[in-house]
């Protein structure tokens, strides 16, 4: 199975790749929200802040294309902000309120926090 990493111009995405090849994963990154929609699994790293990703993702129309695919069912890895961009809001831009694939919002710091706020034993800080 190919992944395909999304590139909206942030995040690290060398890494990912490396990290991936030495997996022995076949990857490849896009910008295309074409490539978004037919891909057999998607991977999004994520760093900086909660509304600058939903910005740089809507501008480059791959945000719609992502959770449509995430819907279908494709194979998703979100990474730190990648899988927080999911989420309909978060504690870092409140007033923000996104279309998305999970109808919660993510804390901002914290296990504690997360757990609380979502419910989720799984949540985990890096």
């Amino acid at each position: 199975m190919k992944v395909t990493i999304v590139d909206y111009g942030a995040g690290n995405v060398p890494s990912v790749e490396r990290a991936l090849q030495r997996l022995g994963a076949e990857s490849h990154r896009t910008a295309s929200p074409d490539c978004i929609s037919k891909a057999e699994a998607l991977l999004l790293p994520g760093v900086g802040h909660y509304a600058a990703l939903v910005r740089a993702l809507d501008e480059q129309n791959m945000r719609a294309s992502l959770i449509g695919a995430i819907q279908r069912g494709v194979p998703f890895l979100g990474v730190c902000l990648g899988l927080q961009v999911l989420f309909e809001s978060s504690e870092e831009a409140p007033q923000l309120r996104v279309r998305v694939a999970i109808k919660r919002e993510t804390p901002a710091h914290g296990l504690e926090s997360a757990q609380r706020k979502t419910g989720f034993a799984s949540a985990c800080r890096h």
